[in-house]
């Protein structure tokens, strides 16, 4: 079986580091190049030629001229949020497999904008999630098999820590904004947006149906959401 080329967009310092080793772990594909648009910030600039130097690839600086080489198959995607609806669509449109962070883009609009580009293309993409985990794929058997009767309702906790411990500000509530310019930096992490992202499409996935009523209720390290559904939507 050929071995597919991979173009990693973003370097280290991203869920990048952790795709980029199972892809040149798997011997069924191999990683092309490293890249990222032309005007980025220098620290992102050295972020990336680092991930480029770790698996001896070339960095390219534009989205284009990666696209056009000819040994590109795959795109793994996570660049900054903020930017990366635009390259994804640029990539659905040059016909490359889409191997997608999470969450696809900062806003419902841009990322209706991906998927568009994606339905339209007709290439395949997956979005990292939980869905292919031995758990999920245990609940989904069991959710399938009938043994739980008809599904009404399915309920998720997430709990998730990140940064070293001590470094909030205690009894300090941090202030967003409902839409936010940047999705990069901590005090703009969205616990809904960002990680809810995991919870939902679990949701989604173990119902099969289009939800009806969603309740959530995230805060700083916690956040959980609930998928209603009716009888006759889950009805088998």
């Amino acid at each position: 079986m050929r071995s597919l080329g991979v173009l990693c967009i973003g370097g280290l310092q991203t869920h990048q580091e952790n795709h980029a080793s199972g892809f040149d772990a798997d011997e069924r594909s191999h990683i092309v190049a490293i890249a990222d648009e032309v005007d980025i910030d220098d620290r992102r600039r050295a972020l990336n030629i680092g991930l480029a130097e770790q698996y001896g690839v070339p960095y390219i600086e534009g989205i284009e001229k990666a696209l056009a080489l000819p040994e590109v198959d795959v795109v793994s995607m996570c660049a900054d949020v903020e930017r990366r609806h635009r390259m994804a669509v640029a990539c659905a449109e040059a016909g490359k497999i889409l191997y997608l962070d999470k969450p696809l883009a900062a806003s419902a609009e841009r990322a209706g904008e991906v998927l568009s580009a994606i339905s339209k293309s007709n290439v395949t993409s997956q979005m990292y999630s939980f869905v292919h985990t031995p758990w999920a794929k245990a609940a989904k058997e069991c959710v399938e098999s009938g043994r739980l009767g008809k599904l009404l309702a399915v309920h998720t906790d997430i709990l998730f820590a990140k940064g070293p411990g001590g470094t909030a500000a205690a009894n300090t509530p941090r202030r967003e904004t409902a839409e936010p310019a940047k999705f990069t930096f901590v005090e703009s992490k969205r616990e809904f947006f960002d990680l809810g992202v995991y919870t939902i499409g679990l949701c989604l996935w173990l119902a099969d149906a289009e939800p009806q009523t969603v309740s959530a209720e995230p805060a700083t390290t916690f956040s959980s959401s609930m998928f209603k559904t009716t009888p006759r939507i889950l009805a088998r």
